[in-house]
């Protein structure tokens, strides 16, 4: 009985932890794909620069991907030796590139803008130390500063702009120095010895230990020490917390292992705050309680027991290394439920707790509630069904030709054939409903508005819209809506939008003559109060219909929607509007036009069909398309987060007069495009550097002053505009990934047009040729005197518009818009750091405080110190208002606060509510 007992509490035991693995193995899909296309098969190495392209090193080459190209650097561009092998690479804060083979210590520099190579020397002509005397490759923290050790001398750091010392080391060093940054503290190590200083007043602590230093890490901003686990062992390590004996283990659990001596790293933090551990036989994500998220077992993938290293990037996509191969591994979080595959799906409704769904060709299909789909034998098996309404024990059917009526006790169907006519118009009947008071059956039609006749056994026009629509259209109506309204009834057409009262009279007509919008085909209503309607449409997007004023607001792929046919509209409780269109299933905010994406990788199809929907008393969504079913709760769904992606300018096409054309790859944002009178056309090509998936949804962009709002790009290609006037410009360009979030070019790019009026100057030149043929000399002096009054007049500059007061905005309007957008890229980028002072940024502006303090109270009229804490309560607003903060320490720290209550005195000052109102 006692062993007995025994094994029960073990399994008792056993039974939450099988429980929470079982349940995150169900919650993620792993996606392994392995990258094609890279010019050798050796693979040494793998590095993300600062701008978002992924570096891949081999024994011969350097290749530069995006996704979708590859651009490849041999050992000649690289100025490598013959007998140089395993290229190993870094990038600093310029996006250079420091590379240098594992058998040599020989650093070259690769300039990315110039594809020019540079050795150390070249780079830094006063080069501290001798090049001989550097200790192991150089490494990188996470602001992309590239750290040197050398021998007997120190660290050395280079941030972008010099090189200079770190840290000194007092005795004499001939192993590699590591460094990692917690909160309050530096840590360096080296041979024996951990030096722990403190930020504030540089207090030093020095750790003697035994142990030879592996690696540096940090785990929840605490330094982790990874050392061998064993005095002789080669391939097997451990992580221990940094204290003073190194006794506590950070991972009891776990066992830290690698064969790969060119690099140790053993575990990566994720954007999310969890970390990737690499083990033996798995690599498992652990989150900061250190519970297992999910394993990915080394066996289960292509990548097997050829896996040598593993590489995290920004957006949190695994590159794993073998010998031969690249492979990218994205987890995705399982939120949707996917049923019949291979199935079209229309109508659902629910009935004794099962699902019923209308199919083309396939009858019926019955979803009982314990995820069981059977066959629905008791309608006909081939038959296409689409629109239904159920009351009691009778379900109402629409086909293309006829309405079917069923009871569910006696099995019997009554048929109701169509006397539609003309005939070629007859088809295609789908929504149907009943009058709520009269209890008459209408259906819409692609043609017409039609009602049922119970006695007769037939369906035939409905004249009830006649007198608001003219004559010549009322076999256009397309009624593809119809929905209750307490005891009255919206009927939504092509030519308007109706209400229909307990009496089946007109009370409401909303047409083109009196403000609707024209040719707007409503497929879906959702009501959300008596004021405030939102319409899905045929075409047009999202329509938001302020009844009472009768105003219209569009939302379509300009405001961020994946596609223009939007099938149905669903509020959830959170805020969110869902849409299923032909291009994926949006959730769209509508306040902040913040909008996710679903796509196949995620969804059965990326099309959903009209009528394919339905939402139980729980709020489980249930939406159907080409492929199958959906099935979700919207609250699943609170954490996502809208990552942006780096764009970037890659090429710049120009086509002179005489047709000859040069291309520029390496221009930057801060390069200036000119335009002139020779040039014929220019066209400039950005990238999203989006590795999830290979194509945006778009690409959009507008030139200030010259549009007012953001034009569609064909593609991911922009051309200049031939009509700009002489002046100076800023094109700025915005990209809308594949999962809904955009990202913005960090820095807007300056077009300085000198000579765009060369055609008026040519058409002068031939007016003045056929002046001259008239024999007129005198006219045409006295033609050019008026001329140049003319000119004079038109072309007289007009008075600057007066500053407006304090704006924060990424698009200034005044003069010296290039400077307002240096400030504001330059608080943005450092708005985390609780030492942004007035000082640090007249220093990055490259002026004195005072300069600064007048230039910002001339253009935007106010103090740096006040301008800096707008933005950082922006900011705040923003990641409060889009869930990307848990708490009000954290929103404090990420826009540079050090205690939360100053921050929050702030906050409430500015907005009304403390920031933990938004949490």
């Amino acid at each position: 009985m006692d062993k007995v007992k025994f094994y029960k509490s073990v399994l008792l035991l056993m039974i939450p932890f099988l429980s929470t693995q079982l349940i995150f193995s169900q919650n993620y899909t792993v996606e392994v794909q392995k990258v094609l296309g890279l010019y050798e098969n050796i693979i040494t190495d793998i590095e993300q620069d600062i701008k978002g392209f992924i570096w891949v090193s081999g024994s011969k080459y350097l290749t530069k991907y995006n996704n979708q190209d590859f651009v490849n650097y041999s050992k000649e561009d690289l100025l490598l030796k013959p007998q140089h092998v395993a290229i190993s690479a870094t990038s600093d804060a310029q996006g250079d590139i420091w590379f240098f083979p594992s058998n040599d210590i020989i650093i070259h520099i690769l300039n990315t803008k110039n594809n020019k190579t540079y050795t150390l020397k070249e780079k830094f002509p006063n080069l501290p130390f001798l090049e001989s005397d550097i200790i192991n490759k150089p490494y990188r923290d996470q602001l992309y500063n590239i750290y040197i050790s050398v021998k007997n001398k120190g660290l050395y750091k280079y941030d972008g702009k010099e090189l200079k010392l770190f840290r000194k080391i007092i005795e004499k060093n001939d192993r590699a120095i590591s460094f990692i940054s917690t909160e309050k503290y530096n840590w360096y190590a080296y041979n024996q010895t951990i030096i722990k200083q403190n930020k504030d007043n540089l207090f030093e602590e020095i750790i003697k230990t035994d142990i030879e230093v592996t690696e540096l890490n940090v785990f929840n901003n605490e330094p982790v020490l990874v050392i061998h686990a064993f005095a002789n062992s080669y391939d097997k390590f451990t992580a221990k917390y940094l204290k003073g004996d190194n006794s506590i283990s950070v991972f009891p659990d776990l066992q830290l292992q690698s064969d790969n001596f060119s690099d140790l790293t053993f575990f990566q933090k994720t954007s999310t705050n969890h970390y990737w551990i690499n083990e033996k036989e798995s690599l498992k994500k652990i989150d900061k309680n250190k519970n297992v998220v999910y394993t990915i077992r080394k066996s289960d993938y292509p990548f097997g027991k050829r896996f040598k290293r593993f590489f995290v990037d920004k957006n949190d996509i695994i590159w794993i290394l073998t010998e031969t191969s690249l492979y990218k591994v994205i987890l995705k979080n399982k939120k949707f439920k996917k049923y019949l595959d291979g199935f079209s799906l229309k109508s659902m409704f629910k009935r004794d707790s099962n699902l019923y769904i209308t199919t083309f060709y396939h009858g019926v299909k019955k979803f009982i509630s314990n995820d069981k789909i059977v066959q629905f034998k008791n309608l006909p098996e081939n038959d296409s069904f689409i629109g239904t309404f159920q009351e009691k024990d009778t379900l109402w059917i629409t086909r293309y030709s006829q309405v079917l009526k069923y009871n569910f006790k006696t099995n019997k169907i009554v048929v109701y054939n169509k006397t539609i006519k003309p005939s070629p118009k007859s088809r295609d009947l789908a929504s149907i409903i009943r009058h709520p008071k009269t209890k008459s059956i209408f259906i819409g039609n692609s043609f017409y508005f039609t009602q049922l006749d119970e006695q007769e056994k037939t369906v035939a026009i409905a004249h009830h819209l006649d007198k608001y629509i003219d004559e010549e259209e009322r076999s256009e109506i397309n009624v593809r809506c119809l929905k209750v309204y307490g005891d009255s009834l919206w009927i939504g057409t092509a030519k308007g939008l109706f209400l229909m009262n307990h009496q089946e009279k007109i009370t409401r007509a909303y047409t083109p003559k009196n403000g609707f919008p024209k040719d707007l085909i409503i497929q879906h209503i959702y009501i959300e109060n008596d004021t405030t309607f939102w319409l899905g449409t045929q075409g047009q997007g999202l329509v938001k219909w302020n009844r009472l004023k009768n105003t219209f607001t569009n939302y379509t792929t300009k405001e961020g929607l994946s596609n223009n046919n939007v099938y149905g509209v669903f509020k959830d409780p959170y805020g969110f509007l869902w849409l299923p269109t032909d291009y994926g299933l949006n959730r769209f905010a509508p306040k902040t036009l913040k909008n996710n994406v679903f796509l196949p990788d995620e969804i059965s199809h990326q099309e959903f069909n009209h009528l394919s929907n339905f939402i139980d008393k729980e709020g489980t969504m249930h939406l159907g398309g080409l492929n199958g079913l959906n099935v979700f709760h919207p609250k699943d769904f609170l954490s996502i987060e809208n990552k942006e992606f780096n764009l970037l300018l890659t090429n710049v096409r120009t086509t002179y007069e005489d047709n000859t054309i040069t291309e520029d790859k390496t221009i930057s944002t801060t390069d200036v495009i000119e335009l002139n009178s020779n040039i014929k056309n220019t066209e400039l090509e950005v990238l999203l550097l989006d590795f999830k998936n290979n194509l945006p949804l778009q690409y959009q962009y507008k030139i200030t002053p010259f549009h007012e709002n953001y034009v569609v790009a064909n593609k991911n290609r922009i051309t200049l505009p031939r009509k700009l006037e002489k002046g100076n410009y800023q094109l700025l360009v915005k990209a809308q990934s594949s999962n809904g979030s955009w990202s913005q070019l960090k820095t807007p790019i300056k077009i300085n047009n000198s000579g765009s009026d060369h055609y008026l100057f040519k058409l002068a030149i031939l007016f003045c040729i056929v002046l001259l043929g008239s024999g007129s000399l005198f006219m045409i002096q006295k033609k050019r005197k008026n001329n140049k009054v003319a000119f004079k007049t038109e072309f007289k500059p007009t008075e600057p518009e007066p500053t407006e007061p304090l704006k924060i905005a990424t698009v200034p309007d005044t003069k010296e818009n290039e400077w307002l957008a240096h400030l504001n890229t330059t608080i943005i980028h450092h708005l985390d750091s609780n030492n942004f002072s007035v000082e640090f940024l007249a220093e990055k502006m490259e002026m004195s405080e005072r300069q600064l303090q007048r230039r910002v109270k001339k253009n935007i009229n106010t103090t740096p110190n006040r301008y800096i804490t707008e933005v950082r309560l922006k900011e705040a607003f923003r990641l409060l208002e889009t869930k990307q903060v848990s708490s009000v320490k954290e929103v404090s720290k990420k826009v540079g606060y050090t205690t939360s209550e100053y921050f929050s005195k702030l906050f409430k000052n500015k907005y009304g509510k403390n920031p933990s109102d938004y949490l």
